[in-house]
């Protein structure tokens, strides 16, 4: 019987030395620079984007007056950088693109529908039809074009018309209607999706990152034999059967050479224990995994590294804002496809067209750059079809096909080819698209699924995937919970820690982010041990137990567990009873009592003492600091350190 993996364990057997195959050590972990990260940074201003593109127009002042005239204002200004700048700010008022969308009828809302959709897949498809009409107007497209220019939801440029992404994120929900994707579904079985899961999963697997740095996988690689214009390259590679024909003679030109599906980064021992500890499939595991590579969270490398300040400013989010940056991650994410089991299993097919003394020859670039497209052309459709619906794929794949009739719009000279098992274009499209629904879409809250008893993907009902792509908003729709007594979300246990169950005000995270440290999840829960080194730090950063308790209260609406309360008052009465001045080596307490107590309790302050100045402050040997720090906290004592260098 064939087992899972064993179509690509069988190409990984025959890719021998021979062959000119070989493993080499994985590269080690790079250091992120944070002021890169694209989620920490203030987005670019579309509005700036668009009166920079007018200017480099460069219309005239008095076509431009005539525009501002024709969305009913009158022009204000004498440069022209005034002039666009007013144009700008009426073209994008919200108010107005409301009004104007919500004021059109039936054939005038489906038709600008219709022209959206094909400005966003026009890009894959230059050669289709410039409309796709699935329904009688009663009037022609050019009546129906000229009164949406004359409405300003477009933009005059030098290669035609245009809608700016800013429109995009300004007018109301535009929608394909429901009937052309609703015939009757056959028996299923129904899983809605639960996106706050995904905030957990990642919760737990961030802790899992934190106790441990996985090792990845010795990537393997492939070096030509006789055709020196191939480069040395790894994780796409030709399959051995190419491999060795390749060996025999030199590729002739848009030769289609098969490719091999990269193995996973991540070692089988450590997918196999991430898989048990967060009850996922290794490919949902490895998705996260790329996921959190995308947001820059994880260090790429050998091994993986989690990078402590991203860390720490994504688990600072409300959770609707965390899965909002993973969705945007995942639309651009590289290295990872939702092909990849099927490719694996050899039920898809993936070929490179060889193409001499061109880039196409580096052919792991233009299959990262193809395997993204074919994401991103697959959302932009999927963003149109109606939401809260359920949309049976068949009839989605076909009207897909409309748009992107062949693979060759994967590239740019067509140098990949993507086919199923019987080597179609269609089969191989719908195999993507059941993968990417029934996994990334569903795992990160934008799709139900209904599924036959075998598994297989019937139909799916999106969910705010259109606000997400468009940026109408910024943060994933979560029910917004306050936590009262009544809710019981927060549970706390000196022993067992602190536990939050989602959703989760933001503010409640970055208290709690302040006194304790993630350990992982427990179904919808996180769960958070205490750490008396962020509590020092918290109040070497001037918060005191009452401004504790009164943050508390205005994050969570109510006062802290008493047991919670008593742990963060019992480190303040020890915090700064014991002072260091490292420079002067001299310690201070708070009374002379205090002083004979920690000298009997800790020996290395003992033997470190020179000389008492007064009963409360003593000299200390310099180069013994260390030592004496060290058996104060172990004795639970928080000394403050005083001028450390």
């Amino acid at each position: 019987m064939k087992t899972e993996n064993s179509y690509r364990e069988r190409q990984l057997a025959q890719a021998t030395a021979e062959l000119g195959y070989e493993r080499r050590p994985p590269e080690s972990s790079g250091a992120w620079d944070l002021t890169k990260v694209w989620w920490i940074q203030p987005p670019p201003s579309m509005i700036q984007m668009i009166v920079n593109g007018i200017t480099t127009e460069s219309w005239p002042m008095d076509f431009l007056r005539e525009r501002i005239r024709a969305l009913g204002v009158k022009p204000q200004g004498r440069s022209r950088q005034d002039l666009v700048k007013q144009f700008v700010d009426i073209l994008l008022d919200p108010g107005r693109l409301n009004l104007v969308v919500e004021g059109f009828d039936n054939d005038t809302r489906y038709f600008y529908t219709l022209m959206l959709l094909n400005l966003k897949m026009g890009r894959w498809n230059e050669e289709g039809e410039p409309f796709l009409l699935t329904q009688e107007l009663s009037r022609s497209p050019q009546d129906l074009m000229a009164h949406i220019i004359d409405a300003g939801l477009v933009i005059e440029t030098g290669n035609g018309l245009a809608v700016p992404e800013a429109v995009f994120s300004r007018i109301p929900p535009l929608h394909l209607p429901a009937e052309l994707f609703t015939s009757q579904m056959p028996y299923i079985l129904e899983f809605q999706t639960k996106p706050i899961q995904l905030i957990a999963k990642i919760q737990q697997l961030l802790a899992l990152l934190q106790r441990e740095e996985p090792a990845l996988r010795t990537p393997l690689y492939w070096t030509a034999q006789n055709t020196p214009y191939l480069y040395p390259r790894k994780g796409f590679l030709p399959a051995p059967e190419a491999a060795a024909a390749l060996r025999k003679k030199r590729p002739e030109p848009f030769e289609a050479i098969k490719l091999m599906a990269p193995e996973p980064q991540l070692s089988q021992e450590t997918l196999t224990q991430w898989s048990n500890a967060l009850a996922l499939t290794e490919a949902a595991v490895e998705f996260l995994f790329h996921l959190l590579l995308s947001t820059s969270i994880l260090r790429m490398g050998s091994p993986a590294r989690l990078e402590p300040e991203a860390t720490e400013h994504f688990r600072g989010l409300a959770p609707g804002k965390q899965i909002d940056i993973l969705i945007q991650a995942f639309r651009a994410m590289p290295e990872w496809s939702a092909l990849l089991p099927s490719w694996r299993e050899g039920n898809v097919q993936v070929e490179w067209n060889y193409v001499p003394y061109v880039d196409s020859r580096t052919f792991g670039y233009p299959l990262l750059l193809a395997l993204m497209g074919l994401r991103i052309a697959c959302l932009d459709f999927l963003a149109f079809l109606p939401h809260e619906t359920w949309i049976l794929v068949s009839e989605t794949v076909n009207l897909l096909l409309q748009f992107l009739p062949g693979d060759d719009f994967l590239t740019a000279e067509g140098s990949v080819s993507l086919t199923d098992a019987e080597y179609t274009w269609r089969g191989a499209l719908e195999k993507y698209l059941r993968a990417l629904i029934i996994g990334p879409l569903h795992q990160l809250g934008l799709a139900d699924v209904r599924l036959l008893p075998d598994g297989d993907l019937v139909g799916f009902r999106l969910h705010h995937l259109q606000d997400i792509l468009w940026r109408r908003t910024d943060t994933f729709p979560l029910t917004e919970t306050p936590w009262t007594e009544s809710l019981k979300q927060i549970h706390w246990e000196a022993q067992e820690g602190l536990l939050l169950t989602l959703p989760m005000p933001a503010g409640v995270f970055n208290h709690v982010h302040k006194w304790a440290k993630p350990s992982g999840a427990i179904g919808d829960a996180l769960r958070y041990e205490p750490d008396e080194e962020r509590l020092y730090a918290t109040f070497e950063d001037g918060d005191t137990l009452d401004t504790l308790i009164e943050s508390w209260q205005e994050a969570t609406g109510s006062a802290p567990p008493e047991s919670l309360a008593m742990w963060w008052a019992e480190r303040w009465q020890r915090y700064g009873c014991v002072r260091l001045y490292p420079q002067q080596a001299i310690i201070e307490t708070e009374d002379s009592f205090t002083m004979q107590e920690i000298q009997v309790a800790i020996p290395a302050l003992k033997d470190a003492v020179v000389a008492l100045v007064n009963p409360q402050v003593a000299l200390l040997q310099p180069h013994q600091i260390t030592q004496v720090v060290t058996g104060l906290e172990k004795r639970g004592y928080l000394p403050k350190v005083v001028g450390k260098k």
